[in-house]
């Protein structure tokens, strides 16, 4: 029979099994012949015991078999627990997109908030290590985001699994009117370290209506490549979207469509790849100016020009770039 139990750096004494105060841990082992050994293992829950401790080990408590001594039947084994002081990361994507204060959103996007904690012990499995707010449009308080009895969305906890220690949050908003809204979000450890001294806050806009602003091109003049910066707003993305590349006589040499241009996502769009300045037979172009303009169509519908001050860089929809080897 061996009794064991710690000691904390106040002197209280605690079982290893269940943590209780003033309790001690017996445990039935095999027979134990003369000159043998056995291996004893011990599981100590440390959460809130930081500092020193000392583990105790007491063999044949309570005079269960007899011999002759038993003041060497004890084992102090001293050990110091480091409190966790590493605050979590959190993570906040806007449908896949890390945004800036001010971008475009989607009227229904889903945002998902993920946090990681150094700590592979101390799991992320609670619904409090995230709190969220949303101020609306036109209003000065937060409201805060709970995971029932919601509407107008809805809000999954995804807690973490493994030593990783990543959980995420699915938000879910629906249908959200026009207007420019703050997301603030703060997540906590089970140390309560806490992701910021302050909340992550992040402000955006929702326009409803499918619009898109001119398509810049840059760098430009270019040499050897030019992606292409545009804002798209609206519910859908269009399912007709290519740029026409022409000659300044108008012919056509190039058509870029969505496969090359990368994926397209409601807000702010950088394409994935741009034009190399070459036809669309590979061939290399001559330097010089070129014209280039964009066909989009959502629902079947002409997507509609939004304004904004690049629109002077513009005529009747056509801009223009400068190939420069």
């Amino acid at each position: 029979l061996v009794r064991y139990w710690w000691q904390d750096a106040n002197g209280k004494i605690y079982s290893t099994s269940n943590n209780t105060a003033q309790s001690f841990t017996y445990k039935r082992n095999e027979k134990l012949p003369a000159n043998a050994t056995i291996n004893i293992t011990a599981s100590i829950p440390t959460v809130g015991k930081a500092g020193s401790n000392t583990l105790w080990l007491e063999a044949n408590p309570n005079a269960d078999q007899a011999e002759q001594y038993h003041f060497n039947n004890y084992l102090a084994v001293p050990f110091k627990i480091t409190k966790d002081n590493q605050n979590p990361l959190l993570d906040v994507t806007f449908d896949g997109q890390h945004i800036l204060n001010g971008d475009i959103v989607a009227p229904s996007p889903m945002i998902e908030l993920q946090v990681k904690d150094e700590n592979k012990f101390l799991l992320l499995n609670d619904t409090n290590n995230v709190t969220l707010s949303l101020k609306r449009p036109n209003s000065s308080t937060y409201e805060r985001l709970y995971y029932s009895n919601t509407t107008n969305y809805t809000m999954q906890f995804v807690p973490a699994q493994s030593s990783a220690n990543k959980a995420r949050v699915l938000l879910q908003a629906n249908a959200l009117s026009d207007g420019v809204y703050t997301l603030s979000a703060q997540s906590t450890d089970r140390s309560n370290n806490r992701s910021g001294t302050t909340n992550y806050e992040v402000s955006f806009e929702v326009i409803n209506k499918a619009t898109l602003t001119q398509i810049l091109n840059y760098p430009n003049p270019f040499s050897t490549n030019t992606k292409f910066v545009y804002t798209l707003t609206g519910a859908s993305i269009p399912e007709v979207f290519k740029i026409q590349i022409m000659t300044i006589t108008g012919k056509l040499i190039r058509e870029l469509n969505i496969n090359e241009l990368g994926p397209i996502h409601i807000g702010r769009n950088v394409s994935l790849t741009g034009w190399d300045g070459t036809d669309m037979y590979g061939d290399q172009l001559a330097n010089g100016l070129y014209l280039y303009h964009v066909i989009a169509k959502v629902n079947g519908q002409d997507i509609e020009l939004r304004e904004t001050l690049a629109d002077g860089y513009f005529k009747k929809g056509w801009g223009k770039m400068y190939l420069l080897r």
